[in-house]
């Protein structure tokens, strides 16, 4: 009996050991708008600031910091994108690295990232995904702020960590995908799998096919005309109010989505449904298995944030400290007022020096607002203009 109790002891200890035995690095990350930042190491360099995408099948390196470090082309690929296909240069990293986390002998694709950068309003250096999510086992802790790497492992229970649902790999893409329903206005019900794509600061997408085979357009009510970038290209689209979106027994209710229109890159691929991205995705901690495919969610913190509707007809961009207003739509209230792409926001309702964060907080409110600008010819305007719905 005393034996059979030594055994059980030294079998138990044994269990704990190999489930504490399993290294955990904790990356922590910074929400920049609906994009996760973290700091790595190239090489032997300071820290450089990298997207985390889920939806990243290869590293990408800014060309520009490409450049300032050194690194030597090696070959050249071609990568598909959310919205168009390029040819691109490839780099040797000998190293990625933060504390524990070691990725050596790493490649990655050399390409401009100025137009992310001025979308976040900082500087990103780098993209990277699926180098990491393929090595480990990768938590996305919003309620911590951490990014949890654990080390592959059969023996790890992470049914703690919320609901499992399968990662579906068999569509031919190193990207996986879970089953996302998008109920339109009049009722009818879009379902399908739909790319795990974190690092797309949208609800979710329905792709170009599908929109069209569907006549969704026609369908969806409401719609403004939009448009996103991707790494190579720039593509039209068309944000509309979906009744509902539910993803894994969760349902939101009265939210925007987007209706593709590009011919090129992920979203005019036919052998997925879309997109399901961060603005949705962050509303929940997140654990991706990719050696089990499985992930497991857990609503967090943000869970009941509201969506943001669009209220002006235009966006905005941080260039040289400046706030930039870009991708204005020609039929929105705010261009029959005047306002043009490249004009500088210099203050809203009297407030001046505003972060892009601030900005963008302050023209997410309804209601009058007094904008002021420089225009091209370096005017000032002040337009009032009425923030509502466009959707």
């Amino acid at each position: 009996m005393i034996m059979k109790k030594i055994t059980a002891i030294i079998l138990t200890y044994f269990a704990i050991f190999a489930i504490q035995a399993q290294s955990i690095i904790s990356i922590p990350f910074v929400l920049e708008g609906e994009h996760m930042t973290i700091k790595l190491k190239v090489n032997n360099t300071d820290s450089l600031l990298f997207v985390f995408d889920t939806g990243a099948s290869t590293t990408v390196i800014d060309s520009a910091t490409a450049e300032a470090i050194s690194l030597k082309e090696i070959s050249k690929t071609g990568i598909s994108g959310a919205s168009g296909n390029a040819s691109y240069a490839v780099c040797q990293l000998d190293s990625i690295l933060y504390k524990d986390l070691k990725l050596v002998n790493q490649r990655a694709v050399k390409a401009s990232l100025a137009s992310l950068s001025r979308s976040l309003g900082t500087e990103i250096n780098g993209i990277i995904g699926a180098d990491i999510l393929r090595k480990y086992v990768t938590e996305i802790n919003y309620d911590i702020a951490c990014i949890l790497l654990y080390k592959q492992s059969s023996t790890v229970d992470f049914s703690n960590k919320g609901t499992s649902l399968p990662l579906n790999f068999s569509l031919g893409l190193s990207i996986p995908t879970v089953p996302v329903s998008i109920e339109l206005q009049n009722g009818e019900i879009i379902s399908g799998e739909f790319l795990l794509d974190n690092g797309a600061g949208i609800t979710t997408c329905i792709n170009t096919p599908h929109v069209n085979d569907g006549g969704l357009l026609q369908k969806a009510g409401k719609t403004f005309k939009s448009s996103s970038k991707g790494l190579s290209s720039k593509s039209g689209n068309y944000l509309a109010a979906a009744k509902s979106i539910s993803f894994s027994g969760y349902t939101f209710s009265d939210i925007p989505f987007i209706l593709e229109q590009s011919t090129q890159g992920v979203v005019s691929m036919r052998t997925v449904k879309g997109l399901l991205g961060n603005t949705i995705l962050k509303r929940f901690n997140i654990l991706l298995d990719y050696a089990s495919q499985k992930v497991y969610i857990r609503p967090n913190d943000l869970f009941s944030t509201p969506f943001q509707f669009p209220l002006v007809g235009f966006k905005l961009e941080k260039v040289n400290k400046e706030l930039i207003v870009a991708d204005i739509n020609f039929e929105s209230e705010a261009s029959k007022l005047g306002i043009k792409n490249g004009f500088i926001l210099t203050a809203i309702d009297g407030k001046k020096n505003l972060t892009l964060k601030q900005a963008r907080e302050l023209l997410a409110l309804p209601g009058l607002k007094t904008i002021e600008f420089v225009d091209v010819n370096k005017q000032i305007q002040k337009i009032v203009l009425k923030l509502e719905r466009l959707i």
